[in-house]
């Protein structure tokens, strides 16, 4: 997709952090809705809160700090769906929406190419050639639910930590939610 192309769509791009993140679970909850690419957010952390649920928070860390952290550990990793409008309603109600969670959209960075697509190819001459991602990157702004009333870290109810599970196990097969990100973010609050 070039930078100008626009995607015709009936509802919203939707960023999925939580549990969400399986595929599986996403087809039972939004069944019109499609899974896309997995994208980045800047300047929010992932957390559990202390309802036992994922959450972003603004990420306060000071500016010195940031520049030792690479983005792997940094902002927050999800999937990006295009969220039918017939599913978007029985999406809000499944995130408890307004008393649990609010509805916000904010710009996030789409990673194009990565569902299912090699790190490298061989070219005509036998050369190993990686692909550029960089270069397939694209701002958009995307739906996401956060809870501004209980943001401080929490831990996960017992029933979340299997879903929250599969989620990142279909991220990291599906789409490469990196390992990284996965170990020094989500475990410390996820066990395995």
């Amino acid at each position: 997709m070039e930078a100008n192309d626009e995607v015709e769509q009936d509802g919203s791009l939707y960023f999925a952090y939580g549990s969400n993140l399986s595929s599986v679970q996403m087809r039972e909850r939004c069944p019109m809705s499609t899974p896309l690419g997995l994208a980045h957010l800047s300047g929010w952390k992932w957390i559990i809160n202390e309802r036992g649920y994922a959450n972003l928070v603004k990420d306060e860390t000071p500016s010195e700090r940031l520049r030792e952290e690479t983005e792997k550990t940094r902002g927050a990793y999800g999937i990006i769906y295009c969220l039918h409008s017939d599913d978007e309603a029985s999406l809000d109600m499944d995130e408890g929406v307004p008393w649990a969670y609010e509805r916000r959209f904010l710009e996030v960075i789409l990673i194009e190419g990565l569902a299912n697509t090699p790190v490298a190819n061989i070219n005509s001459k036998g050369n190993l050639v990686l692909h550029d991602y960089e270069k397939s990157r694209k701002k958009i702004q995307a739906l996401a639910y956060i809870d501004f009333k209980r943001n401080r870290p929490g831990h996960p109810k017992y029933e979340y930590i299997r879903r929250m599970n599969r989620g990142i196990e279909d991220a990291m097969m599906q789409w490469r939610l990196p390992e990284q990100y996965v170990d020094s973010v989500i475990r410390p609050f996820i066990p395995a």
